[in-house]
């Protein structure tokens, strides 16, 4: 069991997010989390949703939309559904995929649970939910963008 875990264990090494974790919290981390691949224009998580699920964005690349507007924009490493699970609030903006990316999917569960068993881990997700809060719920500047059903293109 422990040589199929090997290869997640470096991705998350390799990550910001887990830097300073220990080889054992990382093996933790990576029997938690369902990896998934995401096509383009997959939503990750939508505005105003109460779902409670942590996605962490392995490869590829997504951009937060709230209200119509791109407010950021996410690669390998980032995040997104902490707001629903920690703070129990409605997911602030919609996350959509730009690009073929893989996940690690953490049911609200799970995402406790590692918040509770590493609270420097948790401590780095509450300082990202305080950004966010001051940045993805100010208006936005990037141009508008158009859904089409459950994915969402950019309009250029």
């Amino acid at each position: 069991m422990w040589h199929h875990a090997e290869p997640r264990i470096r991705e998350y090494a390799s990550i910001e997010l887990f830097q300073d974790r220990s080889r054992r919290e990382l093996r933790t981390l990576a029997h938690l989390g369902t990896r998934l691949d995401a096509p383009t224009g997959r939503t990750l998580a939508r505005q105003g949703s109460r779902r409670r699920e942590f996605v962490l964005l392995i490869e590829g690349a997504a951009d937060v939309v709230r209200d119509g507007y791109v407010v950021a924009r996410l690669g390998p490493g980032d995040y997104c559904g902490e707001f629903p699970v920690l703070r129990s609030v409605p997911q602030p903006a919609t996350v959509v995929t730009t690009a073929p990316s893989i996940i690690d999917v953490f049911e609200a569960r799970e995402f406790l649970s590692a918040c509770k068993a590493m609270p420097a881990f948790r401590a780095v997700i509450e300082r990202t939910l305080d950004r966010r809060t001051a940045t993805w719920l100010t208006t936005p500047t990037v141009p508008a963008v158009v859904s089409t059903g459950d994915r969402i293109a950019t309009s250029r």
